[in-house]
């Protein structure tokens, strides 16, 4: 456990482009070895807290850098060091880079945005197997029905595809009140 504990602080400090100094090492040494979980805590975090602060306290020359933890006044076991009181870091203005996860749960949004159906002229209708209707349409869009609903579809005449529940797509000629389940062949 805390070896982990180490190696997860250490970690923590390459990751942020800190190089750890030896002293910064014997602290977090010190810190691993402290047996209850909320003083081993504060003293990592005091160590993280000095070591980011220390690249600012170089640049600016009125503030010199502290060495290790300061134990508390208030806590008699000399085992647990406690954090000093150093400033809280700034955030970081610059943005991380967009990942993958960054568009989750906006693909809705972006559904809602593209069109819902489209329409298009009936170029060429065939019959596949089972009788199922082949439909092909003047903007190269190819569907084939899926379900065995009866559609008077003839060439010349005027289709929509809606887009359904589920990601199911229904195709319908315009002037009737029937609708086919169809897939996208190409």
């Amino acid at each position: 456990m805390r070896i982990v504990s180490l190696l997860l602080a250490t970690a923590s400090l390459y990751s942020m482009g800190v190089t750890a100094s030896p002293v910064s090492s014997q602290a977090l040494l010190k810190c691993a070895q402290i047996t209850q979980d909320d003083n081993r805590l504060h003293c990592f975090d005091a160590v993280v807290s000095q070591l980011q602060a220390a690249p600012a306290q170089s640049a600016s020359a009125s503030q010199p850098a502290a060495s290790k933890p300061q134990p508390a006044a208030s806590e008699p076991s000399k085992s647990a060091p406690a954090p000093a009181p150093v400033a809280k870091p700034q955030p970081s203005v610059a943005k991380a880079p967009p990942q993958a996860n960054d568009n989750f749960g906006l693909e809705q949004k972006q559904r809602q945005q593209a069109a819902d159906e489209i329409s298009a002229k009936i170029t060429k209708v065939d019959q596949g197997p089972r009788d199922k209707l082949i439909i092909t349409l003047d903007n190269d869009m190819v569907w084939k029905q899926k379900d065995s609903a009866y559609l008077r579809a003839k060439q010349g005449l005027t289709a929509i595809v809606e887009e359904g529940a589920l990601g199911a797509f229904y195709l319908k000629v315009e002037g009737s009140n029937r609708r086919i389940k169809v897939e996208r062949l190409r």
